[in-house]
């Protein structure tokens, strides 16, 4: 410690705080300032770091939260924590800690995790587009499907709200859905030429994924939910496209008034498919498009 400095409290910052207000949700830091006798704290912390310990140490990950010692005019200094062997904090200064009384409490915002609108909505401030495992398989043989220019190969006959006459038991889904939450997430195309951004994870020649951010959020009209239903009861096609969308749905049926434990994601553009649980993409049929499209524009 500076010679003349003599600390009347300390404040220790808990990093993990979560605070929601008007604007949503923040990831934040609460500050607790704790008064008492000092002398015991102020002794733990002049103790001297310990060797390195070259025995077996435990492996959990310990979080330290940062302790400042602050005087009477405010000025303050960063304390640091003794470290026994195996660079884990020693007891006595969490011990004195404990001793110290907690005087005030700040809860300080740092970063929006989650904007009002998506927590109303319960949707995610972000979410990363569903990764099939057949897309690598059929872009990699772009020969073997009718796929041209980037577009997905059409069936002869499009999909219709109308059930398939064949379809797996696992993919049957109610005929009388209450609808469908729906979450609608934008992603800033990359700049021509410029690198790939920190969102996003490519694999050169196959498939390329990007974090879209929250945008709106909603609930379809029952019929329109049995439109998105009766596409995806189709059986899913080799996916022939590479293109990726800037504008996707991210949508959960409702039945009985409750959710049901599957999810599909509808490209808006791109190569306008729907896929189910991340698995299996089917052709997303144009007028189902422009009407999901409509319904969940701002």
């Amino acid at each position: 410690m500076p010679a003349g400095f003599t600390p009347v409290k300390v404040v220790r910052c808990e990093l993990m705080a979560s605070i929601e207000d008007a604007e949503g949700r923040w990831s934040g830091v609460t500050e607790a300032t704790l008064t008492g006798d000092l002398a015991p704290l102020l002794a733990a912390l002049s103790e001297p770091d310990d060797e390195k310990w070259l025995g077996p140490c435990t492996a959990d990950m310990e979080l330290v939260p940062p302790l400042w010692l602050v005087d009477a005019t405010g000025a303050a200094i960063h304390a640091h924590y003794p470290r026994d062997g195996c660079a884990k904090t020693k007891p006595a200064a969490r011990d004195a800690l404990a001793g110290l009384t907690v005087r005030e409490t700040t809860a300080m915002k740092q970063t929006l995790v989650e904007p009002r609108a998506a927590l109303d909505s319960g949707c995610r401030a972000e979410w990363t587009a569903p990764f099939d495992e057949e897309r690598l398989l059929s872009i990699s043989s772009t020969d073997s499907f009718p796929g041209i220019g980037g577009k997905s190969p059409v069936p002869s006959t499009p999909p219709t709200s109308t059930p398939p006459t064949k379809t797996p038991p696992t993919s049957t889904l109610p005929t009388d859905l209450d609808g469908m939450r729906w979450c609608r997430y934008a992603v800033e195309p990359d700049p021509s030429g410029a690198p790939e951004s920190s969102g996003t994870a490519a694999m050169t020649g196959a498939i390329t994924l990007r974090t879209g951010q929250f945008v709106a959020g909603g609930t379809l009209d029952p019929a329109t939910a049995q439109l998105v239903a009766g596409v995806a009861a189709f059986e899913p096609v080799p996916r022939s496209c590479d293109a990726t969308a800037t504008m996707f749905l991210v949508l959960v049926p409702i039945h009985g008034g409750h959710e049901l434990e599957m999810t599909f994601t509808a490209e808006l553009d791109g190569c306008e498919l729907l896929s189910r649980d991340g698995s299996g993409t089917r052709p997303l049929p144009d007028d189902v498009r422009e009407l999901l499209t409509a319904q969940t524009a701002l």
